[in-house]
């Protein structure tokens, strides 16, 4: 077996590794980066934006969400089930993180919201500009570092409670020991792990979600084999949570759910579980987040949205109720509808009659009819006594022709699994510091709690990116403690 001799290994060239390595090459320290894919910049190369309070962005557009304000947010939204000290980290360095990457030459478009009622604090990127991680990765070739790409990680080396290497495979099955002074993970979480999702997430594979996340398919990125090496080396299981989100099943999933040419769908229209009852404030289509835990309550862990001509002839009109950003209604809802159906898509709907909709769906017919009456007188007195939603979008169901969707859960990241502290340095059973690992990114992405925030979206990447910084900056400090 070949040895090398580094002085740190960091685990995968995604948004995170990739960062750590910048940031040390940036203070003159090499790190050695082995990455199993053949290329870098991780699953989604950096998102569509990324989270930041106080920017100077922020500042340009008047915009007051401030760091204090961010803090507690958090602290609700976990009920403070999570390390304070590592919230604060990350939400402080939010906006250093922004002047760090456009000196990197990122591009970020505009200020956006997630939602109507969430802050105005993602950065989002253009499409078709350059992604964040492509920004990084040429400028980190530019001051010569380089990445073993094809390398696969196996186990951690350790010596005593201190891990002190890991051993790694090339692309000719060879295992190769790295002994090193300090290892930092960022393997980029464990959403093609049908195991660890299925056994910590919550949530079950082929139950409350679908048999197969878009993120599972295609090359393999993050199977969970930082987590499960550093769990054998003494780690603590930290919190663990799926990302999940509401819509159209694949292939019509799309931005918020809903592909755009079917963003009818994407509305606060009436949604129904298949006993034909309502399930809460339509409003809430609009935060994946809250939606998702209101179907996984339902039958068959689904709901139905219904709405008719009218509406769509009033969407055709007017626009729509919700627009997610930088998209636009795309004319022409029942040419859409009618052909997807004829492509044999089972979970898009047209009927004549509710007997026929009831018939297609499954809903049964009498709640439903009285679940339309109710709603329907509702929608005449302006008033929405059951849910609440705004009246500006109570829209009377009559037909005679109705148009509906299945609706279900999906996953789009898995998010934690390791605790580390603000120094991104991993905790043991007894949460005490296992000397010499690290982990940065999804692996260590433990500030949502059990749900994800939409409320602050582009908040993963940022993670991702900012615990590449933390980690870093605490490797930089510990080499030269180390140095002497």
């Amino acid at each position: 077996m070949n040895c090398w001799n580094e002085d740190i290994v960091i685990i995968g060239a995604g948004a995170a590794g990739l960062t750590a390595a910048l940031r040390l090459k940036e203070k003159g320290i090499q790190a050695c980066i082995f990455e199993r894919s053949e290329d870098v910049g991780g699953s989604a190369h950096g998102g569509g934006g990324i989270f930041a309070v106080e920017s100077h962005k922020a500042n340009e557009h008047n915009y007051v969400f401030t760091r204090q304000q961010a803090f507690e947010y958090y602290m609700q939204h976990t009920s403070g089930d999570v390390d304070a000290g590592l919230v604060s980290e990350f939400i402080n360095k939010s906006s250093e993180l922004v002047d760090w990457m456009e000196g990197l030459g990122a591009r970020f478009h505009s200020l956006a919201a997630y939602f109507r009622g969430a802050p105005m604090c993602w950065h989002t990127v253009k499409r078709g500009d350059p992604q964040l991680t492509d920004v990084m990765w040429k400028r980190y070739k530019e001051l010569g570092g380089t990445v073993h790409t094809g390398y696969v990680a196996k186990r951690l080396v350790k010596n005593g409670d201190a891990v002190c290497g890991v051993v790694v495979e090339d692309m000719g099955g060879e295992e190769i020991t790295v002994c090193a002074k300090c290892v930092l993970l960022a393997t980029g979480g464990y959403i093609q792990n049908a195991d660890i999702i299925n056994q910590y997430s919550g949530y079950k594979l082929g139950r409350e979600l679908p048999e197969t996340l878009p993120f599972m398919r295609g090359e393999i990125r993050a199977n969970g084999s930082g987590l499960e090496m550093a769990w054998k080396a003494g780690a603590e299981h930290g919190p663990m949570c799926i990302s999940t989100s509401f819509g159209l099943p694949d292939p019509y999933a799309g931005p918020g759910g809903v592909e755009i040419f079917l963003g009818d769908f994407r509305q606060p229209n009436l949604l129904v579980n298949l006993n034909g009852e309502r399930i809460g404030n339509e409003e809430n289509f609009q935060n994946p987040g809250i939606m998702a835990n209101l179907v996984r309550r339902q039958r068959e862990y689904c709901a139905i949205m219904i709405f008719d001509q009218n509406i769509c002839d009033y969407y055709e009109a007017h626009g729509w109720d919700h627009i997610l950003v930088d998209m636009e209604r795309i004319p022409g809802t029942e040419a859409a509808v009618k052909r997807v159906i004829a492509e044999g898509y089972p979970y898009l709907y047209m009927a004549e009659s509710l007997a026929e909709l009831c018939g297609k769906t499954g809903i049964k017919q009498g709640p439903l009819e009285r679940t339309l009456l109710e709603y329907n007188a509702m929608c005449d007195r302006g008033a929405d006594t059951l849910f609440y939603k705004d009246r500006k979008y109570l829209k009377k169901i009559e037909g005679p022709k109705y148009y509906a969707a299945r609706m279900q859960l999906n996953g789009m990241m898995a998010l934690g699994g390791l605790n580390i502290n603000r120094r991104c340095e991993v905790l043991a059973e007894d949460r005490r510091i296992i000397p010499g690992l690290y982990a940065a990114g999804m692996d260590a992405n433990t500030i949502n709690g059990s749900y994800y925030s939409y409320a602050t979206c582009g908040s993963t990447s940022s993670f991702a990116f900012i615990s590449g910084m933390m980690a870093a900056d605490a490797l930089a400090i510990e080499l030269t403690k180390m140095k002497g």
